[in-house]
Formats: C-alpha cells, structure tokens, sequence
C-alpha cells in the first residue's frame, strides 16, 4: 500500500447533538495514489476527542435544569384559573374565572394535566393558568329570568353579551312572594334549557 501524496479534505459541516454536547465531521480524501483507511480513521478521531461519560453527564444535567424549571411552577392559593369552552359549531368561546380549588394548590403542570382530563392547558404560570375545552357542538345561551313590565321575563345573552328578551310570560310578580321578587330583580342565571323550563314551572305551580 501506497502513502498518501496528495489529498484534499471536505468538511461537511457539524451537527449539533444533545444541546451542543457531541460534534461530528466527514472527511473525504482522494488524490492520485491509494491512501491508507486507518490513517484517514486515525485522523479523523484525532480531531473529535468525544469522552462518552462527559456526553452523558451533559444530556443529564440538561434534563434535570429544564425538568426543575418546570416543576418550579404550581398551582397556589391565589393562582387564577380560567376556564374556556371553545363550542367548536358556532365558534363562541365562553370564559369563567376562578381562584384555584383547594384539591388542585400544590400541583404541577403534569400533575394538573392528569388531574383535569380533558383539558388543554393553554398557559401556565404562577399566577394565571388557562385552561381550554373544545365542545362539538353549539353553544348554549344563558339565560336570565326576571322581570318586564310587571310580568316575569326570560332574557338570554347574545355572541357579545347583550341582553336580548326571549319571552314574557303571563305570570305577574305579583302573585310571588316578595323574597322571590327580590329574586327576580336581581336576577336568575340558568345555563340550560332544562333548568329554565324548570324554573318557570315552579313559578306557575
């Protein structure tokens, strides 16, 4: 076998493994005369000292600091939870607010994930979580029972959050008790068609 006379090397870049921890390259010789495999090996290794300990104490170590940084995060006493319903037929998204339940103070952003399943968690911070569910079907308008022109009135809320009446029924408040009446003003939230029917009933029996 012939030594080398004359070789041309052609670095093919560098690629980046485990967040910077290995490096590696490809040489090519050619030229007129044969050339030895081992030495192109030999000089090739001789350019990338790779200690394998060394790579898998730096995967390690990177693994725990992103693992710490998330588990930093949990839920508290004063952490705001925002709850969306996403009704996917119609678009609307409906948003509730609420400081975290007693049952979820302590947890993690995967302990909350198995927690609430069925949930997207959208953001998590210490301070705000958002959360989204995705409903295949229409929204449900809420509704609010009370009072026009003496009578008791149904009015729901609309896309953008105006009340709109739906019916006035021919039942007059006062054939309610005052406490009821004081209801009234203030205000009846239903979120169903059910509940409604429900409600109504109970005033006409």
């Amino acid at each position: 076998m012939r030594a080398l006379t004359k070789y041309t090397i052609i670095s093919l870049g560098a690629v980046m493994l485990a967040g910077g921890a290995a490096l590696a390259s490809f040489a090519f010789f050619s030229g007129e005369k044969d050339f030895n495999l081992q030495s192109v090996q030999n000089a090739v290794a001789g350019t990338l000292p790779i200690n394998n300990s060394d790579l898998e104490k730096s995967v390690t170590e990177l693994g725990e600091i992103n693992a710490s940084s998330i588990d930093a995060k949990r839920v508290g006493e004063n952490t705001k939870m925002v709850y969306q319903y996403y009704y996917l037929k119609d678009g609307v998204v409906e948003k509730s607010t609420e400081v975290a339940p007693y049952f979820l103070v302590g947890l993690s952003q995967f302990e909350l994930a198995e927690k609430l399943m069925g949930w997207e968690i959208v953001s998590f911070a210490n301070d705000e979580i958002v959360l989204e569910k995705k409903i295949n079907q229409k929204s449900t308008p809420n509704y609010t029972i009370g009072i026009k022109d003496g009578f008791v009135a149904v009015f729901y809320d609309d896309v953008v959050g105006e009340s709109n009446i739906k019916e006035v029924t021919d039942m007059p408040i006062t054939a309610l008790s005052e406490e009821e009446q004081a209801r009234l003003l203030s205000g009846i939230r239903v979120k169903s068609e059910d509940e409604l029917l429900k409600v109504l009933e109970d005033y006409g029996s």
